[in-house]
């Protein structure tokens, strides 16, 4: 996958031809800007309300990246467990998060 051609020699910069190695990076990047998003203040201010939102809108885009690296590894039919963990992290995540008010309702809210 050629990313930047030089018009002049038609040489490139290419990204790694393992699809799924760059799907798992994406999703574990993904999910740790996701998580920093949620522990960066308690009471934000308005700078750290865009630093939130910043890191809460590149991991969301880091993980469909990551979702989409893996559809392309699977049907170049890579081989390997590493183009399923977006999914499976990405589902881990939707699980969480619909669990906890779930949990919440059956437990208390911890006060």
């Amino acid at each position: 996958m050629v990313i930047f051609q030089n018009s002049s020699k038609g040489r490139g910069i290419v990204i790694s031809k393992k699809k799924s190695i760059w799907s798992a990076t994406l999703s574990i990047i993904g999910i740790m800007l996701f998580a920093v998003s949620y522990l960066v203040s308690e009471n934000p201010t308005s700078g750290e309300q865009i630093v939130i939102k910043v890191f809460f809108f590149s991991g969301i885009a880091s993980m469909i990246a990551g979702i989409v690296f893996s559809v392309l590894a699977y049907k170049a039919m890579e081989t390997g467990f590493q183009k399923y963990i977006s999914y499976l992290i990405v589902f881990l995540l939707i699980i969480r998060i619909s669990l906890e008010p779930i949990l919440m309702a059956l437990f208390g809210f911890g006060d």
